[in-house]
């Protein structure tokens, strides 16, 4: 995914921010890796660059992220959010698709595309996912 979003920044071909999710592994906090290409003054301010990577970890809690906040880091849409923000709140994917007033396969079509975006392949893995993502403190 990295690769793939390099080479449309570097094309010329992307004019979003990508998202990409990294699971934790051996010790290592989960991260958020985003690609943003630069234009215009963008790029005298940063050198000439072409594009600028970021790292973000994620570190546990019991917060739930904002509805801003899923959709800038991992590119959700707004009813994407909706069914990962009942779910990070301990809903069960049913009671998630109820509460949504969503058929309960509409919410497993959501899900199979959060997991997607999240890089995540169980609703726990997406839930601990969720809690580890922190607002900026400054």
């Amino acid at each position: 995914m990295f690769q793939e979003a390099l080479a449309q920044a570097l094309t010329g071909s992307a004019k979003l921010v990508r998202s990409i999710p990294v699971q934790a592994q051996d010790g290592q906090p989960a991260l958020v890796v985003r690609v943003l290409p630069l234009f215009r003054s963008a790029r005298d301010m940063m050198f000439g660059a072409e594009i600028l990577v970021a790292a973000t970890t994620l570190n546990p809690s019991s917060f739930v992220p904002s509805p801003t906040i899923l959709m800038g880091l991992f590119d959700l849409t707004p009813a994407e959010v909706r069914l990962a923000t009942l779910l990070g709140k301990g809903l069960s994917l049913k009671a998630a698709a109820q509460e949504n007033g969503i058929k309960f396969s509409t919410a497993r079509s959501y899900l199979d595309k959060i997991f997607r975006k999240t890089g995540t392949n169980h609703q726990g893995q997406l839930v601990a996912l969720l809690k580890a993502t922190q607002p900026l403190q400054v």
